[in-house]
């Protein structure tokens, strides 16, 4: 019990890398797994984010592949789809990163100005404080996570749901009320256990900050 182990018992030592994002433009994902399956990595962190097309939804006048809130990006699933295989071609273990801290921060490495949730490109958050609170964010959250469960849940080499990088760096924890630092907490208990609900494969649920 004090060891990560695969579904089959197995002792599941990770060794890698926060391999965040690259630039799809210049790099490919496969070329760094045949670099880390080389060296003996198994595992990274790969974040959906937008400036590596990785993100589902984001402002359309960031990037062709974005529609907004009007759909989700399917070329970027695709993408996502890739990383997976090639991944898995090379026995490496995705650590899956659904939110970044600066999509609701306008302090620290901030996107809000162009996140499409924010009232000024047309969503329905007057701030990125709102995002833990506002049901119709949390409806659409859990929207989120049903799709991510549903397209990459089964994929054998997925190692974990983390939904937040460095949330402590977002408006919420940075600015935020004693109440609405407090709402943080309850949106991860809240989320973790829909989540954990969810996937029938039981994968691990984390967070960083």
């Amino acid at each position: 019990p004090h060891f990560f182990a695969t579904a089959h018992n197995k002792t599941f030592y990770p060794v890698g890398e926060n391999l965040a994002w690259i630039d799809p433009k210049r790099e490919n994902y496969r070329t760094y797994f045949e670099k880390l399956s080389a060296n003996h990595a198994n595992w990274v962190r790969v974040w959906l984010c937008f400036w590596g097309l990785t993100e589902l939804e984001w402002s359309s006048n960031q990037n062709q592949a974005y529609h907004g809130l009007k759909g989700y990006s399917l070329e970027n699933a695709e993408r996502i789809d890739q990383i997976f295989q090639a991944a898995r071609d090379h026995g490496i273990f995705i650590q899956l990163v659904i939110n970044h801290h600066g999509q609701y921060s306008t302090e620290v490495n901030p996107n809000w100005d162009s996140n499409p949730y924010n009232q000024a490109n047309g969503g329905f958050l007057e701030s990125p404080i709102q995002f833990f609170t506002h049901p119709e964010m949390k409806k659409r959250y859990k929207d989120r996570l049903r799709y991510l469960v549903a397209r990459w849940g089964w994929t054998q080499n997925l190692f974990g749901w983390e939904l937040w990088n460095e949330v402590n760096n977002t408006d919420a924890l940075k600015k935020g009320t004693p109440a609405e630092r407090q709402a943080v907490l309850g949106w991860h208990i809240e989320m973790a256990r829909f989540l954990k609900a969810l996937d029938p494969y039981d994968h691990l649920v984390t967070t960083s900050g």
